[in-house]
C-alpha cells in the first residue's frame, strides 16, 4: 500500500508540474506584454506568477483548497483557450487521476485483507495439526500394551494420573467422570478406542459446547419425545383393546 501510495503521489506531483509549467509560462508572457497593471494581473502574479505558486493553485484546485472556477475565470480573460485548458486539467485530475490513485488504493487494500485470509486460515490449519500431533502422542501414552486401541481399564489408570490430567487439560478435553469421558469416545461401543475414534472424538469434545452442538442435542430430545409419545399412545391403545 505504501509502495502504491507512493507511486501514485509521484504521477500526481509529475501532472502538477507539467501543467505548471503551461499555465506559468501563460502567466508570465501575459504579465510581460500587460501595459496597465488591474485586478486580473494581481490575480496572476498572486497564483501564477512562479512555477511554485501555480503549482501550489493547481494542487488547491483539485483538492477543495482553492475555488479553481476563479483560476479558470482568470486564464480565460487571457484566452478562450487556456481557460478550457484549466478545465481539461480539473476534469483529468478529478476523474482520472483521482479515481485511479482510489481504485490503486482499494485493490491493494482488498489484496491486503486476501493475503490476511490466507495467513489465518494457514494460522488455523498449523493448530490444528499441532493438536492432532499432540493426541496421537497422547493416544501413544495412553496405549500401554501398544495393540492400537484403549480400552477402559488403561483409560481408567491413565485418568488418575496426574500428569495426564494436565495434558487432557491443555487440550482442552474435559469431563467429571473417566467412564463418561471413554464413553463419548468409543463410538461403536466395542470396548475398545482406536486411534481415530480417539482422534474424532478429541476434536468433537474439545473446548465450551457450541451453539451447534446445544441446538443438535434439542433436536435429539424432541425426535426421542415424539418416539416415545408415540409408544405410549400405541401401548394405550393395546391396552385399551385387550381390556375389551
Amino acid at each position: 500500500t505504501l509502495r502504491a501510495m507512493a507511486w501514485s503521489a509521484v504521477l500526481l506531483g509529475l501532472i502538477i508540474f507539467l501543467f505548471g509549467l503551461i499555465f506559468t509560462d501563460i502567466c508570465t508572457e501575459h504579465l510581460s506584454q500587460a501595459k496597465d497593471e488591474g485586478i486580473l494581473e494581481d490575480f496572476l502574479k498572486l497564483r501564477a506568477g512562479s512555477l511554485l505558486a501555480t503549482m501550489h493553485t493547481l494542487f488547491g484546485s483539485i483538492t477543495g483548497g482553492f475555488t479553481w472556477i476563479e483560476a479558470r475565470d482568470a486564464f480565460d480573460e487571457i484566452s478562450i483557450i487556456y481557460g478550457f485548458l484549466f478545465e481539461v486539467y480539473i476534469a483529468f485530475c478529478n476523474f482520472a487521476v483521482l479515481n485511479v490513485m482510489t481504485g490503486v488504493f482499494c485493490q491493494s487494500a482488498i489484496e491486503s485483507a486476501e493475503k490476511d485470509h490466507e495467513l489465518n486460515l494457514e494460522s488455523v490449519q498449523s493448530e490444528k495439526e499441532k493438536y492432532f500431533r499432540a493426541v496421537r502422542r497422547l493416544f501413544t501414552q495412553l496405549d500401554e500394551n501398544s495393540d492400537g486401541g484403549i480400552t477402559k481399564k488403561e483409560f481408567e489408570r491413565a485418568w488418575s494420573d496426574p500428569v495426564l490430567q494436565t495434558v487432557f487439560d491443555a487440550l482442552e478435553i474435559s469431563s467429571t467422570d473417566a467412564w463418561d469421558l471413554f464413553r463419548q469416545l468409543d463410538r461403536d461401543g466395542s470396548g475398545e478406542v482406536d486411534v481415530d475414534e480417539f482422534l474424532e472424538g478429541c476434536m468433537m469434545i474439545k473446548g465450551p459446547a457450541r451453539s451447534i452442538d446445544v441446538v443438535c442435542i434439542k433436536k435429539d430430545l424432541m425426535l426421542l419425545r415424539e418416539k416415545l409419545g408415540l409408544r405410549d399412545c400405541n401401548g394405550h391403545r393395546d391396552t385399551a383393546r385387550v381390556s375389551q
